[in-house]
């Protein structure tokens, strides 16, 4: 596959500008400093109707400017400018198809099995990823040729790509991950050997194929083999076509979390304030969707059952109290009230 550049892609649409239409990184040398090829990686981006997305897509993993990639695109027969847009740079993708599947957990699934590269990912055809990551993600796995699986942080872009927050994930564990903090998805790559011992995502799952993964991985590596990088490794575009903002997506979450506990007893039998916790989490996540949508009474009720399930009285009450401000008054009444709760704390210490 040859290697791109800004002179040799096709040139951006009209009015768009900096990374990763008009700005680009230097390309990394063709072998590491001593010598040793850079690892292969492997991404593949699913795709289904986004033409208006990921033209950015292509392009921010083209530039990379990362010497040993290989680049799938699995779309699943689009009917808008996709087909189009992927033709342009036919050239520098390893192989594309356009046809029909049996959805976006299915199209990662054909391409992970084509896979040659010795760490693979996924990235969604509305996310991109910011100068540099592959060569972060390359360099770690030069480095620790063992480890299972790297993330790092990502950043949230609403529909323009306009900066939202940023998601800090250094202190993210298999606990939190059990607790509903989701993964950054986008900034997480595993070596091949994971879904060799492992499998590949489940296409019985339409929102939590990830969390189901990334829930085995920790399972079975631990946080000896998967490993945390401090750097922005992808963007996430939150917008409205987004399955996590428009899915009610915690009751296949809390069915993947029950399952996982019965698959593993010898494990988790004795412990069981994290399984409360987990199950606290699920009801957690299944009251903020429902309060986004406007179902403020079915999300009170579940922020009660996410509050039965925590251990300890206290803090099921602070979890309550947080949800139901959460829910009637937003989030940032919540965070004007953690603010004071501190402040007074201070203030009486």
């Amino acid at each position: 596959m040859p290697k791109p550049t800004l002179d040799t892609l096709p040139p951006p649409p009209a009015g768009k500008t900096g990374w990763p239409w008009t700005d680009a990184p230097d390309p990394l040398p063709d072998v590491m400093a001593d010598g040793r090829s850079w690892p292969r990686i492997t991404v593949v981006t699913p795709s289904y109707n986004q033409g208006q997305f990921i033209e950015e897509t292509i392009r921010s993993i083209l530039l990379q400017g990362y010497p040993n990639l290989e680049y799938f695109i699995m779309d699943g027969g689009s009917s808008d400018n996709t087909v189009d847009v992927i033709r342009q740079y036919e050239p520098w993708i390893t192989r594309w198809v356009s046809e029909t599947d049996r959805g976006q957990t299915h199209a990662i699934n054909k391409g992970w099995q084509q896979a040659s590269g010795s760490v693979i990912t996924w990235l969604n055809s509305d996310d991109y990823y910011p100068p540099h990551a592959l060569r972060h993600v390359g360099r770690a796995f030069a480095a620790h040729p063992n480890l299972a699986m790297v993330f790092g942080d990502s950043q949230a872009v609403d529909e323009q790509g306009g900066f939202l927050h940023r998601r800090d994930m250094s202190r993210f564990t298999q606990k939190t991950l059990l607790f509903g903090q989701s993964m950054a998805q986008p900034a997480v790559f595993n070596h091949i050997r994971v879904i060799a011992e492992h499998g590949l995502l489940k296409e019985a799952l339409y929102y939590v194929m990830d969390f189901e993964f990334f829930l085995r991985a920790w399972h079975f590596y631990g946080e000896a083999e998967i490993v945390y990088l401090p750097h922005s490794l992808a963007n996430e575009r939150k917008w409205s076509g987004c399955k996590t903002l428009t899915g009610n997506f915690a009751d296949e979450w809390l069915q993947t979390v029950e399952k996982f506990f019965r698959d593993h007893p010898e494990k988790y039998r004795q412990q069981g304030n994290l399984i409360r916790k987990a199950y606290s989490g699920g009801y957690r996540k299944k009251a903020i969707l429902q309060a986004r949508h406007g179902q403020r009474l079915a999300a009170q009720a579940n922020a009660l059952r996410a509050a039965r399930f925590y251990p300890g009285f206290g803090p099921r009450l602070r979890r309550l109290a947080r949800l139901t401000i959460k829910i009637w008054l937003g989030q940032k009444t919540v965070n004007r009230a953690g603010r004071m709760r501190r402040r007074l704390s201070q203030a009486l210490a």
